[in-house]
């Protein structure tokens, strides 16, 4: 779009984890550097752009994430799910994995699900098309297993899972900032994050793919949970109105 002369807008600019084997963090710098506003969805993702010298106006926003989240989470009241998988509040895990480092190598994969069996607590995976492929092609089968798995699941039903989760593991971004919205501890099944402000307030904790780590991990909920959930204070976020500002500031540039 750039090439012909269009303006490019950036929601979600800034997010950085520093790992250029993702093509999430390479598309999304190359965006940000070719981008005419960038709306920043924290306040740590502004200095990311700051330090960059990106060449494009940072506005502070929020996260549009959160409007939707804010919007949708009282809607998880006339959600059933709970009870179609008999699962009872705060005593089971919830699981999402997809990532080709996590999953592609049969022993990571492996050593992970085995660790994760450690929870000493059901869990319940809802299942990537990815992974599921995966684990067919290794022959690696979680039928006996505490890891339930169960087809992708709508927003509405995920939110559920999420608020009424001990905790949850996995290796999706936006994952991460819904448990912490939600209030449950958060396991990043990854060697680094783009949402550090998580980790920082010291309810998600990174451990990449190493079963010790997550083990470790595991321990550390389970031992630490109440305070851990006295942790859950403030939304580095913003306030639920990102998608209102965003609009607005779009609106006014096309008028000036």
């Amino acid at each position: 779009m750039k090439y012909t002369g269009i303006s490019v807008a950036h929601i979600e600019s800034g997010a950085r984890c520093y790992d250029m084997k993702m093509a999430e963090e390479i598309n999304r710098r190359l965006i940000d550097h070719c981008s005419e506003m960038l709306f920043a969805p924290t306040s740590n993702c502004k200095r990311n752009l700051e330090r960059e010298s990106v060449t494009g106006k940072i506005y502070l926003t929020g996260d549009t994430m959160y409007d939707a989240f804010v919007r949708s989470k009282d809607k998880t009241h006339d959600c059933d799910i709970l009870d179609r998988l008999d699962l009872a509040e705060k005593e089971y895990a919830l699981l999402t994995t997809h990532r080709a480092e996590n999953v592609d190598n049969p022993a990571k994969l492996k050593g992970m699900l085995k660790a994760i069996q450690e929870a000493e607590m059901k869990v319940v995976f809802p299942i990537h098309p990815r992974t599921k492929n995966k684990l067919k092609e290794n022959g690696i089968s979680l039928d006996t297993s505490k890891i339930h798995t169960i087809a992708p699941v709508g927003y509405v039903e995920m939110l559920k899972l999420l608020k009424h989760a001990k905790m949850v593991l996995t290796d999706s971004g936006g994952l991460q900032k819904e448990a912490f919205w939600s209030k449950t501890p958060c396991i990043t099944i990854r060697d680094r994050t783009e949402w550090t402000e998580t980790v920082e307030i010291g309810v998600n904790f990174i451990t990449d793919v190493t079963p010790s780590k997550i083990l470790q991990a595991l321990e550390y909920i389970k031992e630490n949970y109440s305070k851990i959930e006295n942790r859950f204070k403030g939304n580095p976020f913003g306030d639920g109105n990102a998608s209102e500002k965003i609009v607005k500031i779009i609106r006014e540039k096309l008028e000036e």
